[in-house]
């Protein structure tokens, strides 16, 4: 059998500012994301 790519797009995102686009795109790679707010050095 050959090789398949399945891929389905679940939502445009091209509308979304450029920080939630970069925050997408982290999670697919899944990278760990903390929020700035409340955070402590």
């Amino acid at each position: 059998m050959g090789k398949q790519v399945n891929t389905r797009r679940i939502a445009n995102v091209t509308q979304l500012p450029e920080e939630a686009r970069e925050v997408l795109a982290a999670a697919f790679q899944k990278k760990h994301l903390v929020p700035v707010e409340g955070f402590e050095a």
